[in-house]
């Protein structure tokens, strides 16, 4: 889902938004089902499903899963970034300089 939702960003698809939301959906539910398994893999599907809304510009919900993310990854003792860029940006090779 969150291939659909970055192709359809790079074609300037009104359906980016929505395809966003619901790849945030699925990873803040599996981030729920697997919490008790693996804290690590909940941590990690929170700040993914965190990064998902705020690309599909709901910051509300972003704020709310990475809350969750902050506070599993305080347990596990990793650390929680707050910027998330959509598309890496492009750095050639050194010897392609």
């Amino acid at each position: 889902m969150l291939s659909a939702a970055k192709c359809a960003a790079k074609l300037g698809k009104e359906s980016a938004s929505e395809y966003f939301k619901e790849a945030g959906r699925r990873y803040e539910k599996y981030g729920d089902l697997i919490i008790g398994i693996s804290p690590n893999s909940s941590a990690w599907a929170y700040k993914m499903a965190s990064r998902c809304y705020n690309w599909a510009g709901d910051q509300e919900a972003a704020d709310n899963v990475l809350k969750k993310a902050e506070s599993l990854s305080e347990k596990v003792g990793e650390k929680v970034e707050r910027y998330f860029p959509l598309f890496k940006q492009y750095r050639p090779k050194k010897d392609e300089k």
